[in-house]
């Protein structure tokens, strides 16, 4: 996500024309001579080594190796035969990809019902989903290329957007992962203290509330709509706090940096205090409270720093990074937060039980 937020960055997002290849070669010769080439390509071989460990992850948790080998075998034995057939360099290296995938995905879905598989079903569909995630991510960034490198600007332009937005969401597959694996997450002891319904509510709303300002930044910095209102906290020329002129890049600005911007940072401020006030000492629930309080605070320095300093491409790539860094730390909490009020009902309804079983 880092490497893909400085290619947006540089513009370098065209530095490499076509796809699945990159100048018709898997690994072109001398791609690390050129800052905006290293960049866009360099994105490419850790998308794919990305998408690699993915499909490992997933084979590791559904329990199902023989699927990766299958998948691994289809990708090394049909690309040589398509060659030896004469097929074209790009259709090759899309064979080597797609059939792959679609077999181990297939052969995972022939498992789906068996009861004695290690995980248990929501950690297998996430990780499923998340291999499923990484390849729509893959085909949306590559049909980003090709559609532009067609004329074809406008869909380019959603399929930017949508690229750099969809990171987001495989990034919070893989925090779901990581919460529903953790041996703190299969711990029961959880506050006893009432059910915290508030809390749970306010965190998926955070999170729903994260997902529409990140699809909002996405869309106005590949407008290239970053700069389009230049200071902060004024709004206009002549000190105004809201725009004097509007159109579709002033507009976006607007909502992304100012009314967004605030209402995300009140909304997860106070998500904050509510856990700790709920969690009365729980480290699962205090500790990703306080770090979500701490980022939410630097997100909103870094947006100003980025305004103030006119978009330097560090500062507003580790805007990106933290954003992703905020979202994961609020689906964290919003999962331990349902989870602790699964616990604690599951508690009340077995001693309302008990003692309606009483003599």
């Amino acid at each position: 996500m880092a490497l893909g937020g400085f290619v947006t960055s540089f513009q370098a997002g065209m530095a490499v024309p076509d796809w699945p290849l990159s100048f018709g070669s898997l690994n072109p010769d001398g791609w690390w001579a050129d800052t905006h080439i290293a960049l866009e390509h360099g994105h490419r071989l850790l998308a794919m080594f990305v998408g690699l460990l993915t499909g490992i992850l997933c084979a590791w948790i559904w329990g199902n190796w023989r699927a990766f080998a299958v998948a691994v075998l289809v990708s090394a034995v049909l690309p040589p035969v398509a060659r030896f057939m004469g097929v074209p360099r790009e259709i090759v290296m899309h064979l080597a990809i797609w059939p792959a995938a679609f077999a181990f995905a297939g052969m995972l879905l022939w498992q789906r019902n068996n009861t004695s598989l290690p995980r248990p079903s929501l950690v297998r569909w996430l990780a499923f989903a998340a291999f499923v995630s990484v390849c729509v991510q893959a085909t949306f960034g590559g049909l980003r290329v090709t559609r532009e490198t067609a004329g074809a600007l406008d869909q380019a332009l959603f399929l930017r957007i949508t690229h750099g937005t969809f990171a987001q969401l495989f990034f919070c597959l893989l925090v779901a992962i990581a919460a529903a694996l953790s041996p703190r997450w299969r711990i029961p002891t959880w506050p006893s203290h009432g059910t915290g319904k508030a809390l749970r509510n306010l965190a998926w709303i955070a999170v729903a509330a994260i997902v529409l300002q990140l699809v909002a930044g996405a869309t106005m910095r590949h407008l290239g709509a970053g700069l389009a209102i230049p200071t902060f906290p004024q709004a206009a020329p002549d000190g105004s706090y809201l725009p004097v002129v509007h159109n579709a890049y002033v507009d976006i600005n607007f909502t992304h940096t100012r009314v967004g911007a605030v209402l995300v940072t009140l909304l997860l401020i106070s998500l904050g205090i509510l856990a700790l006030r709920t969690a009365r000492g729980e480290p699962r629930l205090a500790r990703p409270a306080w770090a979500l309080m701490a980022l939410v605070l630097v997100q909103f320095a870094l947006g100003v720093f980025v305004i103030w300093h006119a978009k330097p491409r560090t500062l507003t790539t580790l805007h990106v990074v933290n954003g992703a860094a905020l979202l994961g730390t609020t689906l964290l909490l919003a999962m331990r937060s349902t989870r602790v009020i699964g616990v604690a009902e599951t508690s009340l309804s077995g001693e309302k039980h008990a003692t309606l079983s009483q003599p």
